[in-house]
Formats: C-alpha cells, sequence, structure tokens
C-alpha cells in the first residue's frame, strides 16, 4: 500500500512538473514571437484602361519569420528558406475572381541572420484588377508549406477613377516634399507609421472634377484603454486638402533585400469624366505616438467619405515596458532614492506617465515624441534579461554585470579565464579607459571585484 501511494506521489509530481514547464513555455512564447513578423498594405492606382485599376501589394518579413534549411555548400553550410506568397482575390459574393502566387528563394551564409529579427526582406505582388470591391486574403508560407502569417483586407473598394468620384486606399509613406521631386519610402507595416520616422505623409489617390476641389481631412487620435502605457494626449489633426492634380506614384522594386520606393508621377487619362490626383496628407513628428488613429477624408459638398484607422508602431520596443513597473525598477540606478519612490507609485498608467515624463528631459531630440535616449537605455535593459539572468537574477538587470552594460553599454573587448574554482571575465571601454573584472561566487554569479583605470 505504502509502495502504490509512493508511486502515486511520484506521478503527480512529475505531472506538476510537466505542467509548469510548459507554463514557463507559454510565458516565452510570446517574447520570441516578436521577432516574427508579417507586414503588408495594398496600394490602388489608376490605369491607362478605364474598366481597370492597378493593384499593387508589397510586403516585408522579418528572417526569423522564416523556415530556413542548411544546404552544404563547397563544405561551407549555407541557409535556405523558399516564402511563398498567396493572394486571393474575392468579390462582394465571395466568388475568386483571382489568386496569384509569388514565391522566391532566400540563400544566405549566416545562421545569425536566419534569426535576425530586426533585418526585413521585402516583396511585391502586382496586377491589374477589373473595378469593383474585392474581399484580398494574404497567405504567407515557407518551405514546408505550412501558413506561417497571414493577412485579410476585408472589402475593399476598386473605383474606377475615370467615370466615379473616388477616395482609394491611403499610402503611408515618408514625407513628400513640397516640390514633390523627392523619392519616398513607403511604410510596408499593415497601414502603420513607424514610431522612430521623421514624419509621414498619407497619400490618398483620388479622382476630382476640378483642381479647386476641397477634401476636409481629419487624423485623431485614439487612447486603447487596454494599453499599459500612458504615451498622453494628441490633438486632432484637421484641415481642408487640395488634389495633387493629373497624379499617381510609380513603385519600383529591385530586389527582396531592398525596400521598394515610390515616386510622384505624372497621370492624366485621355477619356473619362473625372482626373486623377492625390491627397498629401502630412503628419510631423512631433504628432506620431504609438496608438491608433482615425483617419476620416470627406469630399467637400457631396457624402464621399473615406474612414480607415492608421497605427503608429513602436516596432523593436523593448520588452521591458511592456510592465511599467519592472521597467520603472530597472531605472533604479540612475535615479536618486526620492525620484525612485515617487516613480513607483501608482497604477501602472500613472507610473508609465512618470516614466516618459521622466525620459522627455533627457530626449536628445525633443521636436520629436521618439526618445533615442529612453530606448536604448531600455533596449539594453532587455539584453541583461536576456544574458545575464540567473538562479540568483530572475532579472539580468539586478546582477552587477547587468547594473555595468546598462550605465556604459557593450564593453569595447571582453575576455574571461576559467578557473578550477573561480572564474574570471573582464570588460574593457576605450571611451571610458576602464576595466571592470567580474569573478564567479560560490553559487555561479558573476561579482563585481575591481574596477582599474586603463591607459
Amino acid at each position: 500500500m505504502k509502495f502504490k501511494i509512493l508511486i502515486f506521489i511520484i506521478i503527480i509530481f512529475q505531472l506538476c512538473s510537466l505542467f509548469a514547464q510548459r507554463g514557463n513555455q507559454r510565458d516565452l512564447k510570446p517574447i520570441y514571437d516578436l521577432g516574427k513578423r508579417f507586414y503588408s498594405d495594398i496600394y490602388i492606382l489608376p490605369d491607362s484602361s478605364s474598366d481597370s485599376v492597378l493593384v499593387y501589394i508589397p510586403f516585408k518579413m522579418t528572417y526569423q519569420t522564416l523556415t530556413f534549411i542548411v544546404k552544404p555548400d563547397n563544405g561551407n553550410e549555407k541557409y535556405l528558406a523558399v516564402p511563398s506568397i498567396e493572394v486571393e482575390f474575392k468579390d462582394s459574393e465571395s466568388i475568386i475572381r483571382k489568386r496569384i502566387f509569388y514565391e522566391d528563394s532566400v540563400l544566405i551564409n549566416s545562421y545569425e541572420k536566419t534569426v535576425s529579427k530586426d533585418e526585413y526582406l521585402y516583396g511585391i505582388v502586382e496586377t491589374k484588377m477589373k473595378t469593383g470591391k474585392y474581399t484580398v486574403n494574404i497567405n504567407l508560407r515557407c518551405s514546408n508549406s505550412q501558413l506561417q502569417k497571414n493577412k485579410n483586407f476585408p472589402l475593399v473598394d476598386f473605383s474606377d477613377f475615370r467615370n466615379s468620384l473616388a477616395i482609394s486606399e491611403p499610402i503611408l509613406a515618408s514625407s513628400l516634399e513640397t516640390d514633390r521631386s523627392n523619392t519616398i519610402t513607403p511604410y510596408i507595416l499593415n497601414l502603420g507609421i513607424p514610431f522612430s520616422s521623421n514624419g509621414a505623409s498619407i497619400l490618398v489617390p483620388v479622382s476630382y472634377k476640378n483642381e479647386y476641389d476641397k477634401f476636409k481631412c481629419t487624423v485623431k487620435y485614439t487612447k486603447m484603454k487596454d494599453k499599459l502605457f500612458d504615451w498622453g494626449d494628441i490633438p486632432p489633426i484637421t484641415g481642408s486638402v487640395v488634389p495633387l492634380t493629373n497624379s499617381s506614384l510609380k513603385i519600383e522594386y529591385k530586389n527582396q533585400f531592398e525596400i521598394p520606393i515610390l515616386k510622384f508621377n505624372s497621370f492624366q487619362s485621355d477619356s473619362g469624366l473625372f482626373k486623377q490626383g492625390l491627397l498629401n496628407i502630412h503628419l510631423t513628428s512631433d504628432k506620431l505616438i504609438p496608438g491608433n488613429y482615425e483617419l476620416n477624408i470627406v469630399r467637400e459638398n457631396s457624402k464621399d467619405t473615406l474612414k480607415r484607422i492608421i497605427s503608429v508602431i513602436w516596432e523593436d520596443m523593448p520588452v521591458i515596458l511592456m510592465n511599467p513597473e519592472s521597467a520603472v525598477e530597472s531605472m533604479y540606478y540612475i535615479l536618486t532614492d526620492d525620484q525612485y519612490d515617487k516613480m513607483n507609485d501608482g497604477n501602472q498608467q500613472e507610473m508609465s506617465k512618470k516614466l516618459i515624463d521622466y525620459w522627455k528631459e533627457k530626449d536628445p531630440t525633443k521636436t520629436t515624441a521618439f526618445n533615442e535616449a529612453m530606448a536604448e537605455y531600455f533596449k539594453r535593459v532587455d539584453y541583461t534579461n536576456l544574458n545575464f539572468k540567473s538562479k540568483n537574477y530572475r532579472d539580468g538587470f539586478k546582477s552587477e554585470q547587468g547594473k555595468i552594460y546598462i550605465l556604459y553599454g557593450p564593453p569595447t573587448k571582453t575576455s574571461k579565464v576559467l578557473g578550477e574554482k573561480q572564474n574570471t571575465e573582464i570588460w574593457i571601454y576605450d571611451k571610458l579607459k576602464k576595466e571592470f573584472i567580474f569573478k564567479t561566487d560560490n553559487s555561479g554569479n558573476y561579482i563585481l571585484v575591481n574596477v582599474n583605470d586603463i591607459k
């Protein structure tokens, strides 16, 4: 009987351990998946034919999103991925009207690049479609044909620019200069703008009767109640815009390693009731904070309206900032005791507001909402949590190596000496002209034992 009870206890213990392990994996998965990114947008532009439009679907994906296989090459190892894109157009009755397949191979020499969450591969699918309303589905598969990512554009109006008054899908890009001479970079970001950008242009293809037609435009920031970070408020941006006359955009794409570019293109149809042009709604960088914005465009003296939600996205936002309480705790090294106590008081939203206010004073570019100093600090905190975490330090930023890394950044040189009883690690900072010596304690944690000046 005692033996049976012992066996039962062992089984229960193993099951608990298994569930705990699964729980840990589930907790880590969202952090890992932050690097698996796939973005796409849709551009609808006038065509020389009256019954069709030009459709461009640019997309980008991080290397980490793809599945690579090892491919031996003359004694060296290379890494191959074969991403394929399927684009499906369904009409308003859910009948598939067109399906396009795009496939390309990616061959690289570096394993580190295969897991990169910051570097992107680019592509573009282009076609002509008859005017009408379509749902557009985009599926990304890789070498093993498993679905990696997908994107859906619900019922989109492919308007006849020549014979109807159209307000087409917005295109988000870097700022278009007033003389229209510059090449602009599209923000392929699921109708989003990078938080770190130096402003943006919302370019909207339209048709119009005469060059004095006006469009009332409103861009309104909407706070997201479920977000812990409080970036403050941005007053609505409103105004009237006239179209850039007889104009469209030309898309140029070179290869998978370079982002496509947009160029201003003169466009004048030979027939039809209306002319074609572009609205250019300019957003300055100080008006761009992470979150959603309601875009509302109304043609004056008509019922023609376009409403869309656009986003400002901090793509590589440090993970630590997803928890304002932990972010404040990681600032202990740079705050006075009084500052720390005040910032650590209140709920998550209040703490995040105090945190942002503190970093505003340290911002090297005060004319923009993006704060390079804040981004760099918490990027270092993330690094320490990944690299200096141990049994004694669940948060790597609390370790002594973590502290030095956060305060001074990555060392110029490092060296490690393995000993019988104790290991030693030396960090050298050339600009500081200092070396930091760490030695392991009885638990294997690296403890700072000496700081030396170097010549």
